[in-house]
């Protein structure tokens, strides 16, 4: 068996089984890179970007500058709504690299255009990461914070708002 072979064939349901292949590969050479790779599959993407997102909170380690470029470069073209919240949940672990905003920019705008109240709600943590790593974002952010308390109705939406804003996010 191969990481793409037991990706393919996870149920995408069981969180025994996607920890298993996690403990399985975890530590082979090129592990997150090769995951990078797979996450531009559709049929890999929430797999695979599911384990890249537990090996991050994990390891605590940041990716290198290339896996984090690269990541960015593909995050765009991300069809899942559960592979988009992967990422997002990585941004606090995985910095945007000042080379690939542009691209992440395009992916937290479509997250926030998002039907799904999740992939919303941690767009505006997303915004906030962004913000954070490259503080000519703060103003955009800091507006973006404060338009979705005043448009979001959604409960988890509001809550994430407030959280950020409790964290010391700078007011606008």
């Amino acid at each position: 068996m191969t990481l793409q072979t037991d990706i393919a064939t996870w149920n995408v349901k069981s969180a025994t089984d996607i920890r298993a292949i996690y403990n399985r590969y975890a530590h082979t050479s090129r592990f997150c890179h090769t995951l990078i790779n797979l996450c531009q599959h559709p049929d890999l993407e929430r797999g695979s970007t599911w384990l890249l997102k537990h090996h991050c909170e994990q390891t605590k380690k940041p990716l290198t500058t290339k896996l984090a470029e690269n990541l960015y470069t593909a995050a765009p073209k991300l069809q899942s709504w559960a592979a988009r919240l992967h990422i997002l949940q990585s941004m606090q672990h995985v910095p945007v690299p000042a080379s690939r905003t542009r691209q992440a920019v395009r992916f937290l705008d479509a997250c926030l255009a998002s039907e799904n109240k999740l992939v919303r709600a941690w767009a505006y943590s997303g915004y906030y990461e962004l913000a954070l790593t490259h503080p000519r974002f703060r103003t955009e952010a800091s507006e973006l914070l404060d338009d979705a308390r005043n448009t979001e109705t959604a409960p988890s939406i509001l809550a994430r708002v407030r959280l950020l804003r409790k964290a010391g996010f700078p007011a606008s």
